[in-house]
């Protein structure tokens, strides 16, 4: 910590484009709006005696060179890196923390004299070095569960093609199945079609056939009729002979009896 070289505030118009460093969290507020004064870092010369408050300034950060176009934050935040939004959240925090670090114990520590600043710097840095390792592996955790995510997804949609796939065979499957039995049963309704019209037809034919056999029995049954009325005619007549046969047969005899006597 005593190698490291200080760092000076240096008047320097807003046009300029140089953003405040920190340094300016250890020199304090500025009485001036502070797009008015701008910090810099630089190697102050080997023989220049230094104020107290430039010896607390050379324990806050080393010399950048190049400093006002872009190095004063990144030197503050040299740990950060990654996306940008990785890195403005790193930054963010590692401004806050030294800011707030600053404030509390260089407060305090300022009048106490180099070594005790010293001392500050070295417990703010290492808050800083806590605090950038949190993020470290917070960043380490989110790009574990964005990996997770990845592989959630990428498994979601496997098995989402592989559902897709069942669901089509599936489909295919009972659209054959329910076609086999369109088929099936369009040609069971012919078949019933065809014997339903054969029956159809044998039950005329029967139904004719009966008409014709009733009309037969009809006339069957007059013949019968007629023919029972004739033989008991007949059967009448039978029994007048029965009757009247003997009668004539003795008349007959009587009447031959009487020609033979005449002829005698």
């Amino acid at each position: 910590m005593a190698s490291m070289a200080p760092c000076t505030v240096i008047e320097a118009p807003a046009e300029q484009g140089a953003q405040p460093e920190l340094a300016a969290a250890v020199m304090g507020p500025s009485p001036s709006p502070p797009s008015a004064h701008r910090v810099r870092c630089a190697q102050a010369p080997a023989r220049e005696p230094l104020s107290h408050k430039q010896q607390l300034a050379g324990h806050a950060q080393p010399p950048v060179p190049g400093a006002g176009s872009g190095g004063n934050r990144s030197q503050a935040t040299s740990s950060c890196g990654g996306d940008d939004a990785y890195t403005d959240a790193c930054e963010t925090l590692s401004e806050a923390s030294l800011s707030s670090s600053f404030s509390n114990s260089y407060g305090s520590a300022a009048s106490a004299g180099p070594a005790q600043a010293s001392s500050a710097l070295e417990r703010v840095l290492a808050q800083l070095s806590k605090a950038l390792d949190a993020a470290a592996r917070s960043r380490a955790e989110a790009e574990e569960a964005r990996s997770l995510q990845r592989e959630a997804e990428a498994r979601t949609e496997e098995l989402e093609l592989r559902l897709s796939a069942a669901a089509a065979a599936r489909d295919g499957v009972w659209r054959g199945a329910l076609a086999a039995a369109t088929a099936t049963r369009e040609e069971a309704e012919a078949e019933y079609a065809e014997e339903r019209s054969k029956l159809a037809a044998e039950a005329a034919r029967l139904r004719q056939r009966l008409r014709v056999e009733e009309q037969m029995h009809s006339k069957w049954r007059t013949e019968t009729r007629r023919g029972t009325e004739r033989l008991r005619a007949e059967s009448k007549r039978a029994a007048l002979w029965e009757y009247a046969l003997p009668a004539a047969s003795a008349g007959l005899a009587v009447g031959a009896a009487a020609m033979a006597a005449a002829i005698l």
